[in-house]
């Protein structure tokens, strides 16, 4: 139990540094950073915090096969409307929504989680199959619960498609090795 404890804080400690990386952090050019896949732990976190929101989301939604983009939006708009005294905090929402929302672009995508590092930090990633094409799902919800951007979460699945599909032939893209 100890164990589980320890490792969900360093997975929340990654969480938060991504966070800050993206809100403090600039840019980094392609040579400027690193990936390496997800740990067992890192994975395992991922997985129970994904199922965690499949029942985070039907409890303001309802019962679904699948929920997509729309669905996440729609439950944190759902959630900030809630004014129970035993509602979930943002960061629970940003774990369990960041690893769902990863998941479904998984899914839908040729993008796998990875962790990406740089000068100003490390966060999860999804990122392209054979290129260095990718997004961050838990830095999209927290700007969807933190900063309020509702509806954007499509927006966000469709921008990297769309990045996919115009850079799969592009020379100037790194390819994964």
């Amino acid at each position: 139990m100890l164990a589980a404890l320890v490792i969900m804080d360093s997975m929340r400690l990654i969480l938060i540094m991504g966070l800050l990386s993206f809100l403090f952090g600039g840019k980094s050019k392609a040579a400027d950073f690193e990936i390496a896949p997800l740990t067992q732990e890192q994975a395992e976190f991922v997985e129970l915090k994904s199922k965690e929101a499949i029942s985070f989301i039907s409890k303001y939604i309802g019962e679904k096969e699948s929920y997509d983009a729309n669905d996440i939006d729609k439950t944190i708009e759902l959630w900030r409307a809630n004014n129970s005294n035993n509602k979930n905090d943002e960061n629970f929402v940003i774990e369990t929504l960041g690893s769902y929302f990863g998941n479904l672009m998984s899914k839908d995508l040729p993008v796998e989680w990875f962790i990406y590092e740089d000068k100003q930090g490390t966060d999860f990633c999804v990122i392209h199959k054979e290129i260095f094409v990718y997004s961050f799902p838990y830095s999209a919800i927290y700007k969807a619960v933190v900063e309020k951007r509702i509806g954007a979460l499509a927006d966000v699945q469709n921008a990297l498609k769309d990045q996919i599909e115009e850079s799969t032939n592009d020379p100037e893209i790194m390819e994964r090795k």
